[in-house]
């Protein structure tokens, strides 16, 4: 049976799951993802990844057996200009098969004055753009893909109440914008993929990266 989630994750690359965690399961993962040294993952960050709520979120769109890929903070600070360029998740991770989920939780409530989330809905159906290199982070080539000025103009802004997750294709172009607030804008990148899926300049599945759902029950425990 298709679910709302699952025919917005087709149609439009993109959806929003509503209050998946609470405010005070926020403050937490805030804390562990602040406590944490890169790149170590400790017990108090794994449980959020294994989280059985992300089951109805992650298996319709990836199928039974669902393997954990990576995990970020993306945080910015206040009144910070620096913007993310349009571009999709993809060019960052060389794997095969090309497609893979990101959840993008909000720590805080986000919006378009703190530098929410900017998504061109649509654009997962049509592949893997070329990309260029921009300092640290990659901007999809073409007009199609918002402009060379990224403003915005073209694309959807996705405001989130705190605990919320927007969920994207990671075909799906986006960016986001400036935080012109005196507060700090803080969320966390969650990014999961099928079992099967491998490291395209190795043929093996990235290291550290382990099996979350089998025959289509999310694990207790990942098996690596």
């Amino acid at each position: 049976m298709t679910t709302a989630l699952d025919a917005a994750l087709a149609t439009s690359g993109w959806a929003v799951v509503e209050g998946l965690f609470e405010p005070r399961e926020c403050d937490d993962l805030v804390a562990a993802s602040e406590a944490r040294t890169w790149p170590t993952i400790t017990a108090a960050l794994a449980r959020w990844i294994v989280d059985p709520r992300w089951a109805p979120v992650v298996l319709p769109a990836l199928g039974p057996e669902v393997r954990f890929l990576r995990e970020q903070p993306v945080t910015k600070p206040p009144h910070a200009e620096a913007v993310v360029p349009w571009h999709q998740d993809s060019a960052y991770l060389p794997v095969d098969p090309v497609e893979f989920l990101t959840c993008f939780v909000a720590l805080e409530d986000i919006s378009v004055d703190n530098g929410c989330l900017w998504v061109r809905s649509g654009s997962h159906r049509d592949g893997l753009f070329e990309h260029r290199r921009v300092g640290c982070l990659v901007e999809a080539v073409g007009d199609d893909t918002g402009g060379e000025s990224g403003d915005g103009v073209v694309g959807e802004a996705v405001e989130l109440a705190r605990g919320s997750v927007l969920v994207l294709s990671s075909l799906t172009c986006h960016r986001s914008g400036p935080n012109r607030t005196a507060g700090v804008r803080r969320a966390w990148i969650v990014q999961f993929c099928r079992a099967h899926t491998v490291d395209r300049r190795s043929g093996q599945p990235h290291p550290g990266c382990p099996v979350v759902a089998e025959a289509g029950v999310w694990l207790d425990r990942p098996r690596p």
